[in-house]
């Protein structure tokens, strides 16, 4: 026995003591005082709300507790009167505790368990337990401990074993006989692979979330295992307005299934969406409220999801430099022309083919609209003065899903001695299996990357495997950008020497400009009048654009056995 006590205060009726047992077997110790009995238990034994008898009882209401030991179990029972739809949403509040739910029957008979299933939002950690099921009338008892600790006996509390400790919420719906998730707000949180059993009564309605990038395509399969439920399917965008409606839709390849509901659907726009499903006769409530339900078909169901996973295609290319300035690529950003990280951001439409006037773009950023796996070799960057440019350091920002590309030398590589710099170039980008830009994560769909010069991003054509093509116009010192540098880029750079992007002017002919500034550093000096001079008479006119190679032949490009240089 411990040395240490845990003291528990239990006032008598009466003036002699009252002796309280905690647990049949519990070591004790009484101390008798005056209306007042101590009593005295080794720390470590006394749990006392570990068993059935002791359970805390509950209505439509959240409570406030902790696994505070990592044997601890915490009881609840609630009483449903009218019998229906229960659900139980314990939350980790700060996100340490891996809960572990179980449901019983008086006689300690198991109704159900569950582990690491979010619910309504809000939610504070994947490890939490959300429980939902439909009961007759009668006595449920809702038990909570920390993951690992799932197999103690609910009658007499014995069998513990150590698990996750924490603090937590324990939310508690239905218990009144209400419908605790037919409001889009209630809506249990689905994923792909998402199996769910459950039952509808008279006026209940089943309210389901799915959260979804653009372009993915979801199926819900409402199937009936004993064949006798009539089931109608509706699916809505987060206003309520309905996008679908299923009712006598068997799945394709299920023989038969009357009375079940199917719905495929391809989501134009990511966000989250909603399915409700309920019985035939039960189609006009609101899934905003809940309300205007009306008597429908009744029996159990099963709803299957799954989710196609849309191809990752490209939402925007950008041209950076290493000697850029944070102060240029700040700039950049404030005037909504790029990103403080990765550049001047290469516009879609007729903007993608205007010059590039900087002489040093030493870095390609493709910046995608989920995320992707990439590689130093999926990126092939083609030119006609420089045939190949090498593109050996690679690196990837996983917040913002953009891929970066270091390349050998500069776009036109300005500063060649004796010649003058201008040059198409073509970014070609592997979107083919086996090794080219697909989807994170296991299986995930290669790139949907075609595009045509001109065209407004994304990129794709609706299917994975497309090479992205992407054409750039590089002439370095070209501050007007009209295809060639002159005496008259060389005045416009002259005229705003000495501005920057703290002293901008308010003369449009005299202040700073991004495309001025061609050497990317912040400010206009006369470096960058020594580019413009150096490179006045390069022309991107006449230049043939480098031809788009075969579909799939990226790769081929890159590991073939012919030499590229």
């Amino acid at each position: 026995m411990s040395s240490r006590t845990n003291l528990r205060k239990v006032r008598g009726a009466s003036g002699r003591g009252v002796c309280r047992l905690a647990e049949a077997l519990e070591p004790r110790l009484f101390l008798h005082g005056a209306g007042i009995d101590v009593v005295v238990t080794p720390a470590g034994l006394d749990d006392p709300d570990d068993e059935i008898r002791e359970a805390r009882r509950a209505g439509n209401e959240t409570f406030t507790a902790a696994i505070d030991s990592p044997t601890d179990v915490d009881m609840y029972v609630v009483t449903m009167t009218r019998g229906g739809t229960l659900t139980v949403d314990v939350d980790a509040h700060g996100g340490v505790l891996d809960s572990y739910l179980r449901l019983f029957f008086s006689s300690g008979g198991n109704a159900g368990a569950v582990n690491d299933r979010q619910g309504p939002a809000p939610e504070f950690s994947e490890r939490e337990s959300y429980f939902i099921a439909d009961f007759f009338p009668g006595t449920v008892y809702v038990a909570v401990s920390g993951a690992s600790n799932a197999f103690y006996d609910p009658v007499n509390g014995g069998g513990d074993s150590n698990g996750s400790t924490g603090a937590y919420t324990i939310t508690f719906n239905g218990v009144d006989g209400s419908d605790p998730d037919d409001q889009a707000a209630e809506a249990v949180p689905v994923r792909g692979g998402f199996s769910y059993n459950g039952s509808i009564n008279a006026t209940d309605v089943d309210m389901f979330a799915v959260t979804v990038r653009a372009g993915e395509t979801v199926q819900f399969d409402v199937d009936h295992p004993f064949g006798m439920f009539d089931s109608v399917l509706r699916l809505f965008n987060s206003a309520g307005q309905e996008l679908a409606f299923s009712d006598d839709d068997p799945a394709p390849g299920e023989a038969g299934g009357a009375g079940e509901a199917y719905v495929r659907h391809t989501f134009a726009a990511a966000g989250t969406y909603y399915a409700g499903l309920s019985g035939a006769g039960n189609i006009a409530y609101d899934p905003a409220t809940g309300e205007g339900d009306a008597s429908g078909t009744t029996g159990p169901y099963q709803l299957v999801v799954t989710i196609a996973q849309a191809p990752p295609r490209v939402a925007q290319v950008y041209v950076n430099g290493t000697a850029w300035t944070d102060a240029f690529r700040g700039y950049l950003a404030a005037q909504g022309l790029g990103d403080a990280g990765h550049g001047f951001a290469v516009p879609g439409g007729t903007g993608q083919l205007d010059e590039l006037p900087w002489a040093n773009i030493t870095q390609i950023a493709v910046r995608f609209d989920q995320p992707v796996m990439a590689d130093a070799n999926d990126l092939l960057v083609r030119g006609v003065n420089v045939p190949i440019y090498l593109n050996p350091t690679y690196g990837y920002d996983p917040a913002t899903f953009t891929a970066i590309w270091m390349l050998d030398r500069p776009l036109a590589d300005y500063g060649a001695a004796n010649r003058q710099a201008a040059d198409s170039v073509r970014l070609e980008l592997n979107g083919d299996g086996p090794d080219g830009v697909r989807a994170a994560g296991p299986g995930g769909a290669y790139l949907d990357g075609e595009w045509t010069d001109g065209a407004a991003y994304p990129s794709g054509d609706g299917s994975q495997g497309g090479d992205f093509r992407f054409l750039l116009n590089v002439v370095p010192g070209d501050a007007n950008r009209n295809g060639n540098v002159s005496p008259t880029d060389f005045g416009a750079v002259r005229a705003s020497v000495g501005r920057s992007t703290s002293d901008v002017g308010s003369d449009p002919a005299r202040s700073y400009s991004v495309f001025r500034d061609v050497n990317g550093n912040g400010n206009i000096a006369p470096t960058d009048l020594g580019v413009v001079r150096g490179n006045t008479g390069a022309n991107i006119a006449g230049l043939p654009t480098p031809a788009a190679l075969a579909p799939g032949s990226v790769r081929d490009e890159l590991f073939g056995t012919s030499p590229i240089l």
